[in-house]
């Protein structure tokens, strides 16, 4: 099997580049919250063409790393440093050949740019093998208990792939070969998690950003991955795992109001768990967890687009329309609800 390096240009990619990332959120081992680790994996695709998938020849991500422009010690000014955010390679595929081809694609393409680059500057957790690699071709500049930095220029960047032989593909181990199933998905309870760890904030925003586009066709994958490095900040999340452990909807959500009203960012259960009973039972579930993190809820309020006549008929039931709004030049609805109007219409207390 081969390997190839490619520029994410298109959003296509870009989602590939952000899901293979978060699916292997774990093993990138960032010594930071992850909010923060967020915004290392993001900020290449708000830059444009500053991203990297490394492919297998079925097309599949094996690896990835991204950059931008500007460091904060110069306060983003100094464009001719180039600040590598993210870089991976998956277990099976971590030699040396392919490393090298990993440098030779980014050294080529910054050589290629329209603007100079002339430094690269990066970071490596506390590792010794990675240690031991960077090393090799560039020069320590900070050594801290969680990471230990490292800069070189783009010159000797150049000068070091240039002694190694550039081929055109990167054989893969053999042992990267598997045999493709079919998931079947056998449809039952749901069962709440809190999302209170990093393992569990990746699982949630890679599962956002996929279903990202049900929301609202002008809601681009762009604005979904700026409105993640906004609100996961300040905002908590319950998610939904099937009997197999896999995610399969989630609340996001937040306290306003000195935390009298909670505010339901947004809502999503996958296609097969779409059903009114599973609907329910997840908000209601979801209430005892908003009880147990805040004792005086007087308030729910959440919006929906007010050309959906679906979901008005739905949250008109247990909710009434207090106002009109607009989102993304759409107009949108308003709905809000007493908290313990919302509770004794679910039965709430016969969930826990």
């Amino acid at each position: 099997m081969y390997a190839s390096f490619s520029v994410c240009a298109t959003e296509a990619y870009q989602r590939k580049y952000m899901d293979f990332l978060l699916a292997n959120y774990e093993d990138l081992r960032l010594p930071y919250p992850f909010p923060v680790a967020f915004g290392f994996i993001a900020s290449p695709i708000f830059m444009g063409r500053e991203c990297f998938l490394c492919l297998d020849d079925e097309g599949e991500a094996i690896g990835a790393f991204g950059y931008i422009h500007g460091t904060g010690e110069g306060n983003y000014e100094d464009r001719h440093v180039v600040q590598l955010q993210i870089a991976f390679l998956s277990k099976p595929y971590r030699h040396t050949r392919l490393f090298l081809r990993g440098l030779q694609a980014l050294a080529k393409h910054l050589n290629e740019l329209n603007e100079m680059v002339t430094e690269l500057v990066f970071w490596t957790g506390i590792d010794d093998y990675a240690i031991r690699l960077f090393d090799k071709f560039a020069e320590r500049t900070r050594v801290g208990e969680l990471a230990v930095g490292y800069r070189l220029t783009l010159r000797h960047l150049n000068a070091y792939t240039a002694r190694f032989k550039r081929d055109s593909a990167s054989i893969l181990p053999k042992s990267s070969v598997c045999s493709s199933f079919k998931e079947e998905i056998a449809v039952g309870r749901l069962f709440p998690v809190t999302c209170n760890q990093d393992r569990e904030y990746a699982r949630f925003v890679r599962y956002f950003l996929a279903h990202s586009d049900e929301f609202d066709e002008r809601f681009l994958f762009f604005d979904a991955v700026a409105h993640m490095t906004v609100s996961l900040r300040e905002s908590r999340m319950l998610l939904f795992d099937d009997g197999n452990g896999k995610l399969q909807g989630y609340i996001q959500y937040r306290m306003e109001a000195e935390g009298e009203t909670v505010f339901i960012e947004s809502a999503i259960l996958s296609p097969a768990y779409r059903s009114g009973i599973q609907f329910y039972k997840g908000l209601a579930e979801w209430t005892n967890r908003v009880m147990e993190e805040q004792v005086e809820i007087h308030r729910v309020r959440f919006h929906v687009r007010a050309d959906h006549a679906y979901l008005i008929r739905l949250y008109s039931k247990f909710a009434r329309k207090i106002e009109e709004t607009e989102s993304r030049g759409r107009a949108e609805l308003i709905f809000e609800t007493a908290f313990d109007e919302l509770r004794s219409y679910l039965r709430a207390d016969d969930t826990k």
